[in-house]
This record gives C-alpha cells, structure tokens and sequence, in this order.
C-alpha cells in the first residue's frame, strides 16, 4: 500500500488477509462498513508501546539565597527544555577494555560523568534560573555559591495522570550550573548552559503541571 507525498510514492505497509501490516511492523485493522465507508482499528499501541518523549523530564534550581537549606522545596525549580527539540542526558561512561597475552578480554566500568547540555537557553526575566545565570555568565563567575544547585531527573513510566498533572519518582542530586557563552542570534538573549550533576542521590516525588511547567517537588522519607 503506497501514499502520495511531496509528489511522490510512499510505501507504508503491505495488506495481508484484511491487515495492514505498516513499515514498523505494526498493524492496523481494516473493515467495509454497510454504508461502504472504511473502518479502521489502528493497534500500533498494543504492538510496539513507547514513551511519550514528555516523560522523560529534567529539572534544575539554586537554592534560594540565605535559606541555608537544602530541602528540595527550598529550590527554584525550572523544568528544562523549553526552547529545545532535542535534549539528552550524555552519562560520559569512564570504560576500558584490555586483553591479555592470552586471547581474554577484561573490561573496567569506571562510572560516569553525566552532563546535561542546553543549548538553546533564551534569558527570560521570570525565569528561575536566570538571575544567577546571569550573574555567572556577565560577571563570569565560578565559585560554589556561584554556580552550584540541584538536579533532578524523572521518567514519568507507570505514571499517575490527572487532569494534566504527572506525578512519579526522581532523582536528586547536586549540580554544577554552568554558563558556557552569552548572546547569540536573533531569536533572543541567549545563555546556553550545562549541568553537571554530582554526588550520590536521593529519591523525590515528582508532580509536574502540563499547562504551566509549575513542579512541585518534595523528598521521599
């Protein structure tokens, strides 16, 4: 079965005994109605179930100045990902493999320097990040109360949707916030950072709003 697109034809599956069989194998369900219309039953979610790439969320903060706290709701949290279509957390695995005059092969997993890249990032007043962004990136600097917050990540799988809130498990740990330039082009003020989380982690309970990025994120006892 072919569809015409840009002018040009597509295969998109093949018809076997009243089933399309689609490129990614899987299957839609197809049936004449009485009134000669084409019912179909589309059942790529029972075939081929993935998460939806919002389910995989991450947040950072600073501690709000002068708390002397570190309990997460003392933490001007921002969910990243804004202006991004495309953000990943690199693990940078510390890894190597040897072999001996013997033919045997060892390999060492030395553990990983995650980082977290974004980029871009455009400075936006009532953003939570952004005056000590700003501070760091104008004023260029590097110092631990300079840079230093809270990262958290979140995979929202088994998740508990209600009337657009996604509640589940984090992770927290400590994080280096870190400006890597200033400007940009047109398309506003930019500051790229990255995040470098570090340390070990502590579980959190994670409630995300859909429609305002509001997050409310409290420690698991």
């Amino acid at each position: 079965m072919v569809e015409i697109y840009n002018g040009c034809l597509h295969t998109i599956g093949t018809i076997v005994r009243g089933e399309l069989i689609l490129s990614d194998r899987s299957t839609t369900k197809f049936v004449m109605t009485e009134s000669g219309e084409l019912s179909v039953t589309d059942e790529r979610s029972k075939s081929g179930m993935k998460l939806d790439r919002n389910r995989g969320m991450f947040f950072a903060g600073f501690l709000a100045d002068g708390t002397g706290r570190t309990a997460p709701a003392d933490v001007g949290w921002e969910v990243l990902g804004k202006d991004n279509d495309d953000l990943s957390k690199d693990l940078n695995p510390d890894t190597e493999t040897s072999k001996n005059v013997l033919g045997e092969s060892t390999f060492k997993h030395n553990g990983y320097e995650p980082e977290v890249s974004i980029d871009p990032y455009y400075a936006e007043p009532d953003s939570a990040l952004y005056p000590k962004l700003k501070a760091a990136a104008v004023q260029e600097k590097f110092g631990d109360a300079d840079i230093k917050g809270y990262f958290v990540e979140a995979v929202f799988d088994g998740v508990q949707s209600t009337e657009g809130h996604l509640t589940g498990t984090g992770y927290m740990r400590e994080a280096y916030i870190v400006p890597q330039s200033t400007g940009g082009d047109t398309a506003g003020y930019g500051i790229p950072f990255n995040v470098n989380p570090v340390g070990p982690m502590s579980t959190v309970t994670v409630d995300y709003t859909l429609s305002t990025r509001a997050v409310t994120i409290t420690r698991v006892a």
